[in-house]
């Protein structure tokens, strides 16, 4: 079954008429079949990897020391940043031409990118449970920070808290006049009441469901296309000068704190491609990183 898969791999690439999408969606299926030597080793990583770090916490008030591992096997920070920095040390050994040159015959028309992507696509669902809650312990203490100053912006008005992350007066009043469908009298709503921005809310909420670093950066993107869409039809002037503190503003308005933002963060920080920095979600990425 595996040479059979393989073989029509090398038949697809070989097609010069063949898509992209089409070659992926082979190669994972070579990596998923744990018959092949390829999909054979990515099983056995997330066995050990679940293995090694699916750990308890250690007890409740306990003085247990970080890099004890006497007393039994706890998760604690320091494991949980052994566990990190295995998934990274593992990830690292399949970039370049490795999986290319596995496939001898076709290794030359083979996209390195594609095989990578791929790779990821496969790996990261399998893991990300697991993975996540090592970014969650590892980053404890900088949530906790996090979401004690969200918790001061809960007693606020949204119209305060606007003023509070660098909204100008004049733009929160241009907010103020949005209209709501359904929304009843002159049209005008209460932004002590009413969110002016819910569905942004809504969107980057999605972000801790997400279980790869590019599917989160795409929650990012959609939350930025969808504060654009909205603002660009009651705001005179909108751009880039305008979108962070606005970005800011559903960050901290969105009851996000209690999803490890921080540990989110920094989970696509460490797992993102280089080339994100020259993209637009790159440079969402910076704004979060700054809302932050």
């Amino acid at each position: 079954f595996a040479r059979s898969l393989e073989e029509t791999l090398v038949q697809l690439v070989g097609h010069s008429g063949a898509d992209a999408k089409s070659v992926s969606t082979q190669l994972e299926n070579i990596m998923i079949c744990s018959q092949h030597r390829l999909g054979r080793v990515i099983q056995d990583y997330v066995s050990i990897f679940e293995a090694t770090y699916s750990l308890p916490l250690p007890p409740e008030g306990s003085d247990f020391d970080d890099t004890d591992m006497a007393r039994g096997p706890y998760l604690t920070r320091y494991v949980a940043f052994q566990g990190m920095h295995d998934v990274l040390s593992f990830i690292a050994c399949f970039s370049g031409n490795f999986i290319p040159s596995l496939f001898k015959r076709v290794s030359s028309q083979l996209s390195e990118q594609l095989c990578v992507t791929t790779f990821r696509r496969v790996l990261f669902p399998r893991i990300y449970p697991t993975l996540i809650r090592l970014y969650t312990v590892a980053f404890k203490d900088e949530d906790e920070l996090l979401s004690s100053k969200m918790e001061q912006f809960r007693v606020l008005s949204y119209r305060d808290v606007a003023l509070q992350v660098g909204i100008e007066e004049e733009m929160w009043n241009q907010l103020e006049g949005i209209e709501k469908s359904g929304n009843q009298g002159d049209g005008q709503i209460s932004l002590d009441l009413v969110h002016p921005l819910d569905d942004a809310v809504t969107s980057l909420q999605e972000i801790a469901s997400c279980s790869s670093p590019e599917e989160k950066l795409g929650v990012l993107k959609q939350t930025a296309n969808i504060i654009e869409t909205r603002l660009s039809k009651y705001v005179s002037s909108f751009g880039a000068d305008e979108f962070l503190p606005i970005f800011t503003f559903v960050l901290a308005t969105s009851n996000v704190d209690g999803q490890n933002l921080v540990a989110q963060f920094r989970f696509i920080e460490d797992f993102v491609g280089n080339d994100i920095h020259y993209s637009i979600e790159g440079y969402l990425f910076t704004q979060l990183e700054i809302g932050l």
